[in-house]
């Protein structure tokens, strides 16, 4: 038996010998190894200390990855996974090339290589726009489908074109489109919101525009008009490429979005499924369209946070923000917004409710209560709008087109103190750009603080402000007229128009001036600093009337009225039924819009004079004995008087 098996071994070495004889010139096949390198991308531009990783393999094992910048071995690796650290301070700025070498273990290799750009050279600060105030006039520079009309990813250029004329026409701040990817790609307006840090570099069309253009056309865009306001969404996002499973309710949302720049990515647990309140001081409205946003969320509030103002920096020229739809998301988010920059809610609602969201945001708001009253008559605007120095007024936007008399409205717009706002279309209109024009040119030569009422009928308004120039409004068809009392024999002419210009107006021996102002439209009228409407025996002002509001009466801008006794000189008296230590000021026309309080005081106690009175100032502290006090404010020199009767 041993024999056996001794025979039998013999005989399957010979077999073995032979197979191997018969293989001779045909090895086993070991491939060559693979690699690819996976950071950084290839196109980057790169600083500083960069982590260069590569992936590599081979059937057989690899023996060891090597790392070449520009051809030049830097380092070898021998273990997974492969990288290097680059010091990219030690190199030239420019472009550079990065090569990965996989080597196996019989020495076959593969190779790898990417080119990148070395800027280690740090970029100057965003240039920032200014803030929004109240001498700010806005200016929409698109319209619903501009894109398409310029040529889609042109239109950027077009505000580039245009920015000379508009800055010198006299506007001071830019509302641009959204400039983030929407699901739509290159045709949308970018409320479909899809990727908050594309701007054109990612755009999965193959190409590297928006709608609008490319990143770098909106930066020249912005530089050349200067104080830019970014149209930001961020109620709710669209187009998310993969499905998600929401953890409350167990279904299926098109909530995954994820990008090829890996930022800012986001899945089921930062929205909200279906239509629920998440609570936002949003009065159970929270649910617009698309996915809802949710802010409670703490990802999604820093992560929009840090977004917006990534917004900023990188495009540069920003002052802040037009948000959307801000009726439909968290109140606090739209408030961190506004420490940020100077932002803009588009809140569709009444005075009372947008008003709420002012105060609570410390943001400017659209004046949407305003816009319907200018589709009225004429006698509709006294008192109309939100009446806040918050406010935005505006006449027609890519929303929202429903004025009929635009002559009238833009008027109007810019003879009040809130900012106005101008819409492209409307702008580039022919027959109503010059009225527009000589608006705004006499918004910004006088003082149109104070608005007040002056005379009204259906048709025809007449308005009065600090200036003081007289505004006309009339909706009718035919031209129109009002008659006031101002001074005797004073020559008013028209500083603003729309149509023909009208003839100068003399008011007569008793005071008594005809103004006018042609059909559905306005005229603005002046007649110097002593052409404002008169009181008492026909003194001139400034203003229809002058209060003392103070602690007395709880601060009614409206109480303790005095009375005009000479030319810019208001007295009034007030009873004090004990001596006691009080504070006040002067109010103009009923409210807080116009007052004036401490400048430089004698001192509290009587007789008391005060110098440089101003707007705003601090209340005015005083001593008063029971009895009668006598107060005399003199406009023209800004001073008062108060004594013991």
């Amino acid at each position: 038996m041993k024999k056996l098996s001794l025979t039998l071994l013999l005989v399957i070495l010979v077999i073995v010998v032979a197979n191997s004889r018969s293989f001779a010139g045909r090895p086993v096949t070991d491939n060559p190894p693979t690699v690819s390198i996976t950071s950084p991308l290839n196109g980057a531009t790169v600083s500083g200390t960069v982590n260069v990783t590569a992936d590599a393999s081979d059937d057989n094992g690899v023996d060891k990855v090597g790392f070449y910048i520009d051809d030049v071995l830097k380092s070898t690796d021998t273990t997974s996974p492969y990288e290097y650290s680059w010091d990219t301070t030690a190199e030239t700025e420019g472009a550079h090339s990065i090569t990965a070498t996989a080597y196996d273990t019989i020495g076959q290799t593969a190779t790898d290589t990417i080119n990148v750009t070395v800027d280690n050279v740090a970029d100057p600060p965003a240039t920032t726009g200014d803030p929004l105030s109240s001498s700010s006039i806005m200016f929409q520079a698109f319209y619903w489908g501009c894109y398409v009309d310029s040529g889609t990813g042109n239109w950027y250029n077009k505000i580039k074109a245009e920015a000379a004329g508009l800055k010198t026409a006299g506007f001071t701040h830019f509302w641009f489109p959204a400039p983030c990817k929407g699901m739509g790609g290159n045709d949308t307006m970018g409320y479909d919101i899809s990727d908050n840090y594309d701007l054109g570099e990612y755009n999965q069309q193959g190409t590297i525009e928006t709608a609008f253009g490319s990143k770098q056309e909106l930066i020249d865009a912005a530089a050349a008009t200067g104080n830019v306001l970014l149209d930001v969404v961020a109620n709710h996002m669209m187009g998310a490429p993969e499905t998600c499973i929401d953890s409350v309710d167990g279904l299926s949302y098109w909530q995954n979005f994820t990008y090829p720049h890996g930022t800012f990515e986001k899945n089921c647990s930062h929205f909200h499924p279906g239509n629920p309140d998440d609570c936002d001081l949003c009065n159970t409205l929270d649910y617009l369209m698309g996915e809802d946003v949710c802010h409670n969320s703490v990802y999604m509030f820093d992560g929009q946070k840090t977004w917006v103002n990534w917004l900023k920096t990188t495009v540069g020229n920003v002052s802040g923000s037009r948000l959307d739809a801000v009726k439909h998301f968290s109140w606090d988010m739209s408030k961190e917004f506004g420490l940020l920059g100077s932002c803009v809610g588009e809140y569709w609602d009444n005075k009372t409710n947008i008003l709420n969201w002012i105060t609570y945001t410390g943001n400017y708001a659209f004046d949407f209560p305003l816009y319907e009253a200018l589709q009225g008559s004429a006698s509709a605007l006294s008192g109309a709008g939100l009446c806040s120095d918050k406010g935005v007024s505006f006449v027609a936007n890519h929303d929202a087109d429903g004025v009929s008399q635009k002559h009238r409205a833009y008027g109007f717009i810019m003879y009040i103190e809130p900012i106005p706002c101008v819409f492209w279309p409307d702008w580039f209109d022919t027959t109503l750009q010059p009225s527009i024009q000589r608006a705004m040119d006499a918004r910004n030569t006088y003082d149109v603080n104070g608005t007040f009422t002056v005379s009204s009928a259906t048709d025809f308004i007449i308005f009065e402000n600090n200036a003081p120039v007289f505004g006309c409004f009339n909706s009718g068809l035919i031209a129109g007229s009002g008659t006031i009392t101002v001074g005797p024999n004073i020559t008013y002419t028209a500083v603003a128009w729309s149509g023909s210009q009208p003839a100068d107006i003399t008011s007569d021996a008793a005071g008594n001036l005809t103004l006018t102002a042609p059909a559905q439209g306005y005229t603005y009228w002046y007649g110097g600093i002593g052409g404002g409407t008169t009181g008492g025996a026909g003194f001139a002002s400034a203003y229809g009337s002058v209060a003392i509001p103070g602690t007395f009466n709880n601060w009614d801008p409206a109480g303790n009225p005095m009375t005009l006794i000479a030319d810019y000189t208001w007295e009034g008296e007030i009873a004090f039924s004990r001596a006691t230590s009080e504070e006040y000021k002067f109010a103009m026309n009923g409210n807080w819009d116009v007052n004036r309080s401490l400048g430089t005081s004698t001192g509290p106690d009587l007789p008391q004079t005060v110098t440089g009175l101003a707007q705003d100032g601090a209340n005015i502290p005083i001593n008063v004995p029971r009895g009668t006090v006598v107060f005399t404010y003199y406009e023209d020199i800004e001073e008062s008087a108060a004594a013991v009767k």
